[in-house]
C-alpha cells in the first residue's frame, strides 16, 4: 500500500514537470541577403564559405551552418553579409544552398513556478519597428531581442523571428534609425 502511494506521488511530480529537447535543421536554397544573392565571403574577399554561412544562419535564428554548397561565378550581384558591400562584377560567388542547425532545449516547467512569457508582435520603439541588430549591423538577432526584453522589464528573449526588408527601423541601443527599404526587424519577440 505504501509503495503504491509513493508511485502515485512520483507520477504526479513527473507529470507536473515537463521538459523537451529537439534539434532543428533548415535548408535555405539560393539564400538572399538584403535583396541580393548572399556573397560567398563574410567580409570582402576574406572569411569565405563557412564563416559567411554561419553568419547567415545566425541572422536567421539558427546557431551555425552544418553544410553549404558554393555557386561559382553566379553571374549577378551578391551582397557581403559582414559589411553590406555589393559585388556586381558578374563573377561573384554565392551559395547554392546553406543548411542551418540549432539545438534547442525547451524550458522545464513546473506547474507551481511556470514562467510568465509575453510575446510582442511586430515590436516597436516609439513609432518605428525595432531593428534586427543591437548596433549598426552588429549584435543581430538574440542580442537585440534580449536588449528589447530587458528594456520591457523582462530577463531575456526566449524566442524571436526575423522580418526581412521591412524598412524604417529603430536601432534601440544607439538610437539610430535605418531608413533603407532593406532594413530588417522582428516579426515577434517572446520575453521571459
Amino acid at each position: 500500500m505504501v509503495s503504491a502511494l509513493r508511485m502515485a506521488a512520483l507520477a504526479v511530480v513527473f507529470a507536473s514537470s515537463v521538459s523537451a529537447s529537439y534539434a532543428e535543421e533548415r535548408v535555405f536554397a539560393e539564400p538572399v541577403y538584403k535583396s541580393h544573392a548572399l556573397d560567398w565571403c563574410l567580409n570582402w574577399g576574406v572569411d569565405c564559405g563557412k564563416p559567411a554561412a554561419d553568419k547567415y544562419c545566425q541572422l536567421s535564428g539558427y546557431e551555425y551552418s552544418s553544410s553549404h554548397v558554393i555557386w561559382e561565378d553566379l553571374g549577378k550581384s551578391t551582397r557581403v553579409i559582414g559589411s553590406g558591400q555589393v559585388c556586381d562584377d558578374g563573377y561573384c560567388d554565392s551559395f547554392k544552398k546553406i543548411t542551418c542547425y540549432k539545438q534547442d532545449v525547451a524550458e522545464t516547467y513546473d506547474d507551481e513556478n511556470e514562467k510568465d512569457l509575453v510575446t510582442y508582435n511586430k515590436p516597436k520603439v516609439g513609432s518605428r519597428r525595432l531593428d534586427w541588430c543591437l548596433t549598426w549591423a552588429k549584435g543581430c538577432g538574440k542580442p537585440a531581442a534580449d536588449y528589447y526584453c530587458q528594456k520591457q522589464g523582462h530577463t531575456q528573449a526566449s524566442a524571436f523571428k526575423i522580418a526581412s526588408n521591412i524598412g524604417k527601423t529603430h536601432i534601440y541601443q544607439t538610437g539610430e534609425n535605418c531608413t533603407q527599404p532593406d532594413c530588417d526587424g522582428f516579426r515577434f519577440i517572446t520575453c521571459e
